[in-house]
């Protein structure tokens, strides 16, 4: 007879065939194979570990370091899912268990194993016994009596009796007596002999009594005799009775009122125990008793039978639960209730019974995780649970403790259908967690087929209305609600993390350009307002450097002195003027004061609208803009009272860095920002050969200074650099060719000179050049190329900086509300969906060129929609695009077609009417 144990695991669990003691009560047996996910920590230092590689080639491999951990927050998941141990190890309790463990002790003792062997098989009888006995010790025949008890021989009691064994001989290892034997093997007549011999029913060597072996064996008539002849029933007998699924014998025990509510040494009730073997005629038996208590919770865990049973997706004892007002909304000591546990186990009946229950499908545990963030800790089955989650309406985005979404564990563990569900319900991919990771770049790396699902997700928000069900003009539904639900990083914030995470081809989508042409016309008056501040400050600058310090007219009109005032009036326009009226010098420093102080006032404002202060203060925009700033107060008159020559210099540098960044900032309009890419593109590759050919050029300029000697330019080596430079522009210079020393008619070395002079324009004035201006026009080329998306990306940059400028909360609440109805597309309420009709000319709400790429997005999804049925238009529309048309001139086709026949319906409308029909 054997009885076989489910665990409470809910990995894969292997049944280990080994014998066990029976003081299974006390023995709370942990399980050292669970099958588990690793967590990401581990994973990462499996990764770590050094091992020395095979054959002994470890001196011929490449180590380039090691590899960095997946992600910042590299244990987040460690208490996903449940890792712990559980209570029991799942085992086998058979006949052979405890034969083995007779045997091995009259092994161990030096008795004759083939005695017992024989008592089994039945070659020795009651006749033929006696003889053997003579001859064995007493040890030998108290194992042979236990032996004896255990495989029902009754018949062989009496006579061993009479060779004096002992009725109380327990196995030391096991706990166990005759009277557990035969009550365990269902021995009545063993039982009875054992009784009226005066062994003890009670009698309890270790943990457990006859009661517990009987129960254990699922013998009831052996439960009847034991309890007739007064055993106690000790509360952890239901727990057998349970466990063996004896539901015989715990009717009996119910009948004989045992308690049920009492908690094992695991700390587990009768009631846990046939929830979580789903023991369902255990469970139904103990639910018809009226003293159990239904919630009762487990003492390790705080579960409940319900708890159990979601855990292990047993449907059948959930409804049974249920029924007796099993409370769902109970929590265990991790907070989990009980639909956690059944998403978990990935079974939608149990969800959906819990569901329908009334249990709440956004719970969260103490970690802050949902039912949600359960069904996709494990890879078996999520896609299912995920679905009748989202279907009953789970939160798709809420954060657990470590800022970690639903989506962000589903590409973790690389569940690409969940993934892609997730999106589709509306999961925030621009999401962060506490590292700042964001679901996007797990999707990317973990997942990369479902950045597939954006653009679906893009394209669904866009509809088209179809013409030939009514007599309405073609209309396009563009929906920016996917763009704005999840607005934490601004209303750009999704389209500021493509960009981040390198995914910016998807701003092409006509969905992102077209919210990204109204976003700009709403929020770009407030660029334009800062472009004209920064432009006036620039302006005031620029005044009053020429005017108070490029010709020295301050300190001419300040000391009056002869040669400063010349030197003014000679070399400025409007020397005179300044010189007799001083003081306006003064005043346009104190105006050029005032507008330093606001816009020193809005730089520091500006933070909010960089990641980290790093990243402000190396921005190349905001070093010219400080250093202008800081040089206002520098170079002023008001400390002494006079100006000095050093304020020049400082003033040459600040003016160059003023209209450097004032270009900077032009450049970041989007119709500039092609422009200023070609420029930048242009200055890295000169960057890069210049440095690439630096030895090269400082070689010919120490050579121009050796064969020049007489020359002015080449007596100083830093000048000659510079003159080098000019001359690789083409500004070449033959007379130094020419050239004669002072002292004598010609240089001696101008046979060097003519060679060193030729080969300089052919290596650098003509090969070096060229090889600049043609990879710079071929970058350039490709510039124009992706100019659409640079423009995009730049735009997008553009906006979310002024949005994080302007709504970080140090502007009072009134402010920030105007604001936000002059800059937000939705403000207060969520009218977010335009209506466009992409065949009318006046139709000026939107770039044709985006008008064009939405239509045909939406005819696309219709015909995929109608089953690929298409009408004529649809088909000349088809055969035009794969013509190599663009979109726009596809567009402007169908306008003209639209105009024609209305011109065309007009002409036979005139020609009825002047017929009078």
């Amino acid at each position: 007879m054997s009885v076989s144990l489910r665990s409470t695991s809910q990995q894969h669990r292997p049944q280990l065939d080994r014998a066990v003691s029976m003081n299974i009560d006390d023995r709370c047996y942990k399980s050292s194979s669970k099958l588990a996910n690793p967590s990401l920590i581990g994973r990462w230092r499996s990764f770590r570990m050094k091992q020395p590689p095979p054959n002994g080639l470890s001196s011929n491999i490449l180590n380039l370091g090691d590899s960095p951990p997946a992600e910042d927050d590299v244990g987040f998941f460690e208490s996903l899912d449940d890792n712990s141990i559980p209570d029991e190890l799942s085992v086998k309790i058979c006949k052979d268990s405890i034969r083995q463990s007779i045997l091995d002790q009259m092994k161990i003792s030096s008795g004759d194993v083939k005695l017992l062997l024989d008592i089994e098989s039945g070659k020795t009888t009651p006749e033929t016994i006696e003889p053997l006995l003579s001859h064995c010790s007493s040890l030998e025949r108290n194992f042979t009596f236990l032996w004896c008890t255990f495989m029902k021989k009754h018949e062989m009691l009496e006579i061993l009796n009479r060779y004096g064994i002992d009725l109380n001989y327990t196995l030391i290892t096991e706990g166990l007596s005759a009277i557990h034997l035969s009550s365990f093997s269902g021995c009545l007549k063993c039982v009875r002999w054992l009784i009226n011999r005066g062994c003890n029913v009670n009698h309890m060597p270790d943990t457990h009594t006859p009661l517990h072996c009987a129960v254990w064996g699922n013998s009831p008539e052996t439960v009847r005799l034991l309890i007739s002849n007064g055993a106690v029933i000790r509360e952890t007998v239901m727990h057998y009775a349970v466990r063996a699924n004896a539901h015989e014998c715990l009717q009996i025990l119910l009948d004989e009122g045992a308690e049920v509510n009492s908690l094992d040494l695991c700390g587990s009730a009768p009631l846990h125990i046939a929830a979580d073997r789903r023991m369902s005629l255990c469970m139904k038996m103990l639910l018809n008793y009226s003293k159990l208590d239904v919630n009762i919770a487990s003492r390790e865990k705080g579960m409940t039978a319900l708890h159990y049973a979601a855990e292990g997706g047993y449907l059948d004892c959930i409804q049974m639960l249920l029924a007796k007002n099993a409370d769902y909304n109970k929590r265990n000591k991790k907070g989990q209730t009980a639909l956690h546990l059944a998403a978990r186990s990935q079974s939608v009946e149990c969800i959906e019974a819990l569901l329908k229950a009334g249990s709440n499908i956004n719970e969260k545990d103490y970690e802050n995780r949902t039912p949600l963030h359960s069904a996709v800790g494990k890879a078996l089955l999520a896609f299912n649970s995920v679905e009748s989650l989202l279907r009953w309406g789970a939160d798709v985005n809420v954060k657990d403790r470590y800022g970690y979404t639903a989506l962000h564990i589903a590409a973790l563990n690389e569940l690409v259908q969940c993934v892609d569900i997730l999106i589709m319900y509306g999961a925030d991919v621009s999401s962060r967690t506490k590292g700042g990771v964001t679901a996007l770049s797990i999707v990317a790396r973990k997942t990369p087929a479902c950045l597939e699902t954006i653009c679906k997700k893009l394209d669904s928000s866009i509809s088209l209305h179809d013409p030939e069900a009514s007599n309405r003009e073609v209309e396009l539904k563009l929906d920016f609600r996917y763009l704005l639900q999840h607005s934490s990083g601004g209303e750009v914030g999704l389209l500021k993390t493509l960009i981040d995470e390198g995914q910016k081809s998807m701003l092409e989508h006509p969905l992102c350009g077209a919210f990204l042409y109204i976003k700009w016309l709403k929020i770009r008056r407030f660029y334009f307002c800062r472009l004209f501040l920064t432009a006036i400050f620039v302006i005031l600058l620029t005044v009053y450097i020429l005017t108070a310090l490029a010709h020295y007219c301050y300190n001419s009109a300040a000391n009056r002195t002869i040669t400063d005032l010349e030197l003014c009036r000679n070399n400025s326009v409007l020397g005179s003027v300044l010189t007799e009226n001083p003081e306006s010098m003064e005043v346009i420093w104190y105006i050029l004061v005032i507008f330093s102080i606001c816009e020193i006032t809005r730089k520091l404002m500006s933070i909010a609208g960089y990641s980290t202060l790093k990243y402000y203060f190396f921005h190349l925009g905001n070093v010219f803009e400080w250093f202008t700033l800081i040089s206002v107060f520098v170079i002023s008159f008001q400390f002494t009272g006079e100006t000095y020559t050093w304020q020049n210099h400082i003033s040459a540098f600040a003016i160059l860095f003023g209209w450097a960044n004032l270009m900077l900032m032009v450049g970041q309009l989007p119709v500039f920002g092609t422009y200023v890419a070609m420029f930048t593109k242009v200055q890295q590759e000169f960057l890069k050969l210049l440095i690439a050919y630096l030895c090269l050029l400082i070689g010919f300029t120490i050579s121009f200074c050796v064969v020049f000697p007489t020359s002015e330019v080449f007596r100083n080596p830093l000048v000659g650099m510079i003159k080098v430079l000019v001359m690789m522009t083409g500004e070449l210079d033959i007379d130094m060719l020419m050239q004669k020393g002072s002292n004598q008619k010609a240089s001696p070395l101008s046979v060097s000179a003519h060679i060193i002079y030729a080969l300089f324009v052919l290596l650098v004035a003509v090969v070096l050049m060229n090889l600049v201006v043609g990879i710079a026009v071929h970058d350039i080329q490709g510039l124009h190329k992706t100019a659409g998306l640079s423009k995009l990306v730049r735009q997008t940059e553009l906006i979310s900086f002024l949005e994080l400028a302007l709504f970080q909360g140090y502007l009072p609440k009134k402010v920030v509300n105007m604001l936000k109805w002059s800059a937000l597309i939705a403000p207060a309420v969520y009218r977010v969906v335009l209506h466009v009709k992409p065949l009318n000319p006046r139709e000026k709400r939107l770039p044709c060129h985006i008008l064009a790429a939405a239509h045909n997005i939406a005819r696309d999804c219709t015909k995929n929609c109608h089953g690929g049925s298409m009408s004529a238009a649809t088909m000349h529309r088809y055969a035009l695009s794969k013509n190599n048309k663009s979109l726009t001139e596809e567009l402007k086709a169908l306008r003209e077609q639209v105009q024609e026949q209305q011109v065309l319906l007009n002409d036979i409308f005139n020609l009825l009417k002047s017929k009078n029909l």
